[in-house]
């Protein structure tokens, strides 16, 4: 699967347990209350390991193909490194009208910008994706409904979800939603072994 180009959103950056390691914080300092908190390993394949941020890239269902860079918080150390990171608000730029969107567990470059294309992903996690829902399921039209339990597993409520993905023989992989506190692994891997996940 190609990601082919896209244009690049810059977003919030933060380091996960930043706020709870520090004292009081000035209010310009407070980035609200965590909506979700992702965390795992990134795990290193290549003969080199390159300096990387563990990032939400969010697709937005336009019919553009439009990406979205959201959230990132910076490798460090030797590998396997583990990693943690917040997500304090929806992805910057969802339009209005836009009642999904699915957000791929990349790393990338500290440095990327311009377009976001299948040779700047370092690393993914191949086995889970991360989905943002504007409303609650329950509240679609009763067709849309349906379709939309069946992609995503059930009738999932406003907000982010950690869905964990498995091939199948249908033409995108299946998604089910898992507990958000289960870990994730994000693979760093030479361009083109990397399996990203067939889900839009």
């Amino acid at each position: 699967m190609s990601l082919m180009s896209f244009p690049v959103v810059a977003s919030s950056l933060v380091l996960a347990g930043l706020l709870g390691a520090c004292g009081a914080q000035s209010d310009e300092d407070y980035l609200g209350q965590s909506q979700l908190r992702l965390a795992g390993t990134v795990v290193n394949t290549l003969a080199v390991a390159p300096a990387a941020e563990v990032t939400i890239l969010w697709t937005y269902d336009t019919g553009t193909g439009d990406f979205s860079v959201g959230q990132s918080v910076s490798v460090i150390g030797a590998f396997p490194a583990a990693f943690a990171l917040d997500l304090f608000e929806p992805p910057v730029g969802l339009p209005a009208e836009t009642f999904a969107t699915i957000g791929l567990i990349t790393a990338v470059s500290p440095t990327l910008a311009g377009t976001v294309d299948e040779s700047d992903l370092l690393g993914i996690a191949e086995d889970h994706v991360l989905v943002y829902l504007a409303r609650d399921v329950a509240t679609l039209p009763a067709a849309e409904r349906a379709q939309a339990v069946e992609i995503f597993g059930g009738e999932l409520t406003a907000g982010f979800h950690l869905m964990a993905v498995t091939p199948s023989t249908d033409v995108f992989d299946d998604m089910t939603p898992i507990p958000s506190t289960a870990p994730i692994t994000v693979r760093l891997g030479a361009a083109g072994s990397l399996d990203i996940p067939n889900v839009f």
